[in-house]
């Protein structure tokens, strides 16, 4: 892919361009000495995730006192007290201010520019 881009970018040659495909990710890891690394990384990458944004209305709805610490690890996969630990306390709802905010038929990402 890197050769593709590098390609299209005219930074090589077609001839370079050509030679660089035939090379594959796990070759070139091995070459430079970081396959373990490479190996992490790819399976890292197959692991599904949740969207970012999702994650982080969830963790500020945790802060909140919107959603429960177990329902949060539940979405990242994690120790409830791993996740309570790390994010800290939990505000104490405030639910006339938080209507507007958290209620029904509240932007699911406000502020997000789409």
């Amino acid at each position: 892919m890197a050769a593709i881009q590098f390609g299209n970018a005219r930074l090589i040659d077609a001839a370079t361009c050509a030679q660089w495909q035939k090379l594959a990710s796990a070759n070139l890891a091995v070459s430079h000495g970081w396959l373990n690394r490479y190996r992490s990384m790819a399976a890292a990458s197959q692991q599904s995730r949740a969207p970012q944004k999702l994650m982080k209305r969830a963790a500020e709805g945790y802060r909140r006192g919107v959603l429960g610490v177990t329902e949060l690890a539940g979405w990242y996969r994690q120790d409830a007290d791993a996740i309570a630990e790390e994010l800290g306390s939990v505000e104490t709802p405030d639910i006339d201010g938080d209507a507007e905010f958290w209620g029904e038929g509240a932007d699911p990402f406000p502020g997000d520019a789409r």
